[in-house]
């Protein structure tokens, strides 16, 4: 099994909870065919709450339908570190390029 990050947006941790919540909230509104508010609509057309391990990530909704090497997620800006570092190590980059250094690596 092959992990690689396709594309991920970072968000402040606080709006990520709250749209993970606002989310949730519309699933479940959603489930029990209760009324939805545009806000609800909204948010289930643009976002998706997946569980990924022990974690549950805000997703784009409808990444990942075909394939699951097409999912998109949205970080918390604390992970946004770890994100940059899993990417660069996956692609294969070399420590140094010639005269030029990386980045990430110094």
């Amino acid at each position: 099994m092959t992990q690689a990050v396709i594309g991920a947006c970072c968000l402040i941790t606080r709006v990520n909870n709250n749209i993970s919540r606002e989310v949730k909230e519309a699933q479940i509104l959603r489930k029990n065919n209760q009324p939805l508010t545009s806000k609800h609509y909204r948010r289930l057309k643009r976002y998706d709450v997946m569980k990924i391990g022990d974690t549950q990530k805000l997703t784009e909704s409808g990444a990942g339908e075909n394939d699951d090497s097409n999912i998109r997620y949205y970080c918390k800006t604390e992970e946004l570190s770890d994100v940059l570092e899993t990417t660069h190590v996956n692609v294969g980059h070399k420590r140094t390029r010639g005269k030029r250094h990386c980045f990430v690596c110094d």
